[in-house]
């Protein structure tokens, strides 16, 4: 679970990417409460629990979420926190924590990620949040003020962590925690973060995790997300005490030169009314080189026939390949050229994180930021795995969003059916949003 508010920059391009164009009014529903939980004695629980804070601890949360500006808006996805091994932050010894949130819209089936690592001091009895960076453009939000984070709180109990600007924007963040009792003995433990220029609401982020006495995090979690424009987007998620799988996230065989698969495009429409069909061919081609190092070059290729009367051009035919680093026994991407025909590299070089070769269901991953140099567009890549259906098979999904600064300028996703041994199989979906709010919706075969 990540530990402050997304930085506007990320934020508001997801909200860009996965918001439909109409926007309403929301009403409210009644219920019959539930009983409260079972009141608990005045009991001292961990804030961070000393597994929190190891290297190679993750935890998945799936999640489900509206927001209340847009009549008929729903979303999925996954929230993923890695805690990462010991390095550097400003100067400092840190614990980097990479919290990556993928959100998906239920309605268009567009999807964007974001990418945040925040760095904390390495002795647990004096903890600070030193500062924090993000996938928009890997600047540094730096520690104004700060206050040690106490181990251990009794609920209630509240504090405030420290003070945060980012020299880029000229934001500045206040970040917060809180204590509540939870009942049966666990307690809510809740990070907020206030971001404003100057005077001026920019967002604000609430991330509520159930912990036990020792800190660790417990199944249930909460997000409440708000922006400057009144949007305010509800994720509640719940992660299970064990994944499925393990799911061989490339299989045998799918790296090596003359592999190939063909889907049909059996439905498909835009947000201007059009129907489409189609084929999208996977095939990895010979081995080359892509920004002097040796790759094995994946291309796809979509061609899209436009089924409504009178359509102009009846077809397209668009492609994009990636590059991948070749004789290392890491799956790395290295670069692309997108369907548009525009060239990304990694930058920086340490921007790229290893694709696992395997993975328990629900999962995240980061796989990369990547620019432009012709614009200066950032673009961060990601992977997500989930239970699929039937029994036996999972949804693999890579996501890529662009941005130029803080805009929106495109996303996309591609998501195929994948069985243990990670061989696609007969089943996945295709969405692509532009700044200009055209929206491709495809079903793959």
């Amino acid at each position: 679970m990540r530990q402050h508010a997304f930085r506007v920059m990320g934020m508001m391009g997801i909200l860009a990417a996965l918001q439909l164009a109409g926007c309403g009014g929301g009403g409210g529903g009644g219920s019959t409460p539930a009983d409260p939980p079972a009141a608990d004695p005045p009991t001292a629980y961990q804030l961070f629990g000393a597994a929190v804070l190891a290297p190679g601890y993750t935890k998945t949360y799936p999640f489900t979420g509206t927001d209340n500006l847009n009549i008929g808006d729903a979303y999925t996805g996954t929230l993923t926190t890695t805690t990462q091994a010991q390095g550097q932050f400003n100067g400092q010894p840190a614990i980097p924590m990479q919290n990556l949130i993928i959100l998906q819209n239920a309605v268009t089936g567009v999807a964007t990620s974001m990418t945040e690592t925040d760095y904390y001091s390495t002795d647990p009895a004096n903890l600070m949040l030193l500062g924090m960076t993000d996938s928009g453009d890997y600047s540094a939000i730096l520690q104004a003020a700060g206050n040690t984070i106490p181990q251990t709180a009794v609920p209630p109990a509240s504090g405030t962590i420290g003070t945060y600007t980012d020299a880029s924007t000229g934001n500045a963040t206040t970040e917060a925690w809180q204590l509540s009792s939870a009942g049966n003995g666990l307690a809510d433990f809740t990070l907020t973060g206030n971001t404003q220029n100057g005077s001026t609401f920019v967002s604000s982020t609430q991330i509520t995790h159930a912990i036990n006495t020792q800190g660790d995090w417990q199944s249930a979690a909460t997000a409440v997300l708000k922006y400057a424009n009144n949007l305010t987007i509800n994720l509640t998620g719940t992660a299970g005490t064990t994944g499925v799988g393990p799911y061989a996230l490339l299989a045998p065989g799918q790296l090596v030169p003359g592999y190939t698969e063909a889907y049909t495009i059996s439905t498909g429409k835009d947000s201007a009314g059009n129907t489409y069909t189609g084929t999208l061919t996977t095939t990895t081609l010979t081995q080359t080189t892509f920004g002097g190092q040796s790759v094995i070059p994946v291309q796809d290729v979509m061609t899209l026939h436009n089924t409504s009367p009178n359509a102009t051009p009846a077809t397209v035919t668009m492609s994009e390949t990636d590059y991948y680093a070749a004789g290392t026994a890491s799956v790395m991407l290295l670069g692309l050229t997108d369907w548009h025909g525009v060239t990304w590299t990694a930058a920086p070089s340490t921007a790229i994180a290893a694709i696992p070769p395997s993975a328990t269901a629900p999962a995240s991953g980061e796989i990369g930021l990547y620019t432009d140099a012709s614009t200066g567009e950032t673009m961060t890549l990601a992977w997500q795995l989930t239970t699929g259906s039937p029994s036996g098979v999972a949804d693999f999904m890579i996501v890529s969003t662009a941005q130029n600064g803080s805009s929106f300028v495109a996303s996309s996703q591609i998501t195929r059916a994948i069985d243990t041994q990670g061989a696609w199989q007969p089943a996945g979906s295709v969405a692509i949003k532009y700044s200009n709010g055209l929206i491709y919706d495809l079903t793959l075969q």
